[in-house]
C-alpha cells in the first residue's frame, strides 16, 4: 500500500559553504530527516546539514590530482546529543517509514541506488524492497542490542 508523502518537500538549503538542493522531512516543525538524492551534483565539496548539526552530511567532490593536506580534528566536547543515523544505499531499494506517536504511517521515503538519508528524529523504520545493501553510519559508542534502540510500543 502507498502512502502519500504529506510532510516531504524540496528546499535549497543556504549555509555558510554554498547551496544546493536536498529534500527534508518536516512534521509540525520538527526537522525529521534530510534525504540527498544520487543525481545531486556539486563542483566541490559541500556539506548540506546546517552548520549546527550534531551530524553534518556532504558530498566531497574533487577534480582529478587534488590532494588534501594531511590533517586531524580536534577533541571536541559536544555534551549530550541525540542519537542520528546517516545511510547510503549502495545496492537495491529501501523505504524509509515514520510513524507519529499513535502509531500512523504518515510518511514514506523510497531510496535507490545512490541516495542517502540522515535521520535526525521520530520513530520510523526500515522496510527492504529489493535485496539490499546500506552503508550506514551512527554515534557511538554501541550500547548493545537492547540498548541502542527504544522500540516503539503503539
Amino acid at each position: 500500500m502507498q502512502i502519500k508523502v504529506k510532510f516531504l518537500y524540496a528546499n535549497l538549503h543556504k549555509h555558510a559553504r554554498g547551496m544546493m538542493a536536498t529534500e527534508l522531512v518536516v512534521r509540525e516543525s520538527v526537522l525529521l530527516a534530510e534525504i540527498l538524492r544520487s543525481q545531486v551534483e556539486v563542483e566541490s565539496s559541500t556539506f548540506f546539514s546546517s552548520e549546527s548539526a550534531q551530524l553534518q552530511v556532504g558530498i566531497m567532490s574533487h577534480k582529478s590530482g587534488f590532494i588534501e593536506p594531511p590533517h586531524t580534528h580536534p577533541v571536541v566536547d559536544r555534551g549530550k546529543c541525540s542519537t542520528q543515523q546517516f545511510f547510503i544505499v549502495t545496492r537495491g531499494k529501501v523505504y524509509v517509514d515514520f510513524f507519529t506517536l499513535t502509531g500512523l504511517r504518515d510518511i514514506e521515503i523510497l531510496l535507490e541506488i545512490g541516495d542517502s538519508i540522515l535521520i535526525l528524529d521520530g520513530i520510523h523504520s526500515i522496510r527492504i524492497i529489493e535485496d539490499s545493501r546500506c552503508v550506514t553510519v551512527k554515534q557511538g559508542p554501541f550500547l548493545g542490542v537492547d540498548k541502542d534502540r527504544i522500540l516503539a510500543e503503539f
